[in-house]
């Protein structure tokens, strides 16, 4: 028979436990040091001066949304935990001691107020082999290299690092070795994760060694690329048309200077228009985007035309050159490969990096599905065997509990 938890918290789960005293089933269970003088809230191989060897199985499944402007992340991450306490073995049905140590993973660079951990099974089997599921929903502060924006690629990364939880919400770092991470596989579900102006490409995980080929720290990465087409269709290509149409002051005859300026000078506005909008989408850099670099070629053709008209106005009014429609469409002839030139300067290599590393990603990440998946899912059902029959029916996939 197994002793099956469910509760919102390690709290809840520690008052459902009996902090007052009192076990899961009403028995009383005494203090920190118990009357079986057990030391509860230390690790179950503290009496050997060695560390407990906790096997994790970690699965992104979901991320809610990737804020560009103000550089965070939200996401869900589920970890299962299996561990064993002998001491537990052979205690009497459904009861754990209130104040039993638990494993915990410390979830870096989040935003304090906005994690939430959640218990969302905790199991124990008369041999002591324990099986802990928690969700992590976070905000993750999520700093990008914007210098290819938009034909950039984002790598979201999620790191872990050990550590054990004790009453009060106290915590101790890997450093006290009071157990150690045994990565037994982990998942980042790209085919379910849909995140608005984002593609999940590929992920990897990088792991800080430990002892014994155990391991200190986890960084699961998710990669992600922007949905470029947005950006191509509401900026990109707005901004040439608007370059084209200051081409058609040429069309003008050179004395209606005025009327060839306050068309350069609409588009101009047009255009700033469109700088604003961009600024919203992107934090303040030091360092120029793709995009802004594209606007200012466009600022810059628009000025550049204006200044073309009035010079033509000063030569004709001088009478130094007959200025005719075949020079102006020369001009314009001139003008139009100069900007196409220089926005395929811009445009073609960002883009063509990406490609590259859409494909690359692609590749390594069907690797690790074959790899890494294959391990996830064995770890999976030997638990399940382990605790067959013992667990309330628990579902290892949790698809329900996210």
């Amino acid at each position: 028979m197994a002793a099956v938890l469910e509760s919102s918290s390690w709290e809840e789960h520690e008052e459902g436990c009996g902090l007052s005293g009192s076990d899961i089933s009403g028995r009383s269970t005494g203090s920190c040091r118990s009357q079986d003088k057990i030391a509860w809230d230390q690790h179950p191989n503290h009496h050997l001066g060695e560390p407990t060897t906790v096997e994790c199985l970690i699965r992104l499944v979901d991320v809610n949304e990737i804020n560009t402007a103000q550089s965070y992340a939200s996401i869900k991450l589920l970890v299962w935990y299996f561990w064993k306490d002998p001491r537990l073995a052979g205690r009497p049905d459904s009861t754990l001691p209130a104040n039993l140590w638990k494993p915990r993973l410390n979830l870096e660079r989040t935003r304090i107020s906005d994690l939430h951990e959640t218990v969302k099974h905790f199991g124990v089997t008369e041999t002591g082999d324990l099986s802990c599921l928690m969700r992590y929903a976070a905000c993750i502060n999520n700093r990008m290299d914007l210098r290819r924006f938009p034909f950039d690629i984002d790598g979201l990364e999620v790191k872990l690092i050990a550590n054990s939880y004790l009453a009060g919400d106290d915590t101790r770092g890997c450093a006290s070795k009071d157990w150690q991470l045994s990565l037994k596989g982990y998942r980042v579900e790209a085919d379910e994760i849909v995140i608005q102006d984002w593609d999940v490409v590929g992920y990897n995980c990088n792991v800080t060694p430990g002892q014994g080929g155990h391991h200190d720290q986890v960084s699961l990465t998710a990669f992600v690329e922007r949905n470029t087409s947005y950006y191509m269709f509401k900026i990109v290509f707005p901004l040439i048309v608007i370059t084209i149409m200051s081409f058609l002051g040429f069309s003008m005859n050179v004395s209606d200077v005025n009327d060839r300026v306050a068309h350069s000078s609409g588009l101009l506005l047009a255009t700033v228009g469109l700088l604003y909008v961009v600024s919203v989408e992107v934090p303040k850099t030091k360092y120029q985007t793709v995009i802004d670099k594209i606007i200012f070629l466009t600022i810059l053709m628009l000025a550049l035309t204006a200044i073309h008209a009035v010079v033509d106005h000063t030569i004709d009014s001088f009478h130094w050159i007959t200025v005719t429609k075949q020079m102006s469409m020369m001009t314009v002839g001139i003008y139009f490969a100069l900007y196409m030139a220089i926005l395929g300067y811009i445009v073609i290599p960002p883009y063509y990096t990406k490609s590259k590393l859409v494909h690359r990603l692609a590749a390594d990440d069907e690797e690790h599905r074959t790899h890494f998946i294959h391990g996830y899912k064995d770890s999976k059902d030997e638990w399940r065997v382990n605790m067959s029959g013992k667990s309330d029916g628990f579902d290892m996939e949790a698809d329900n509990m996210i």
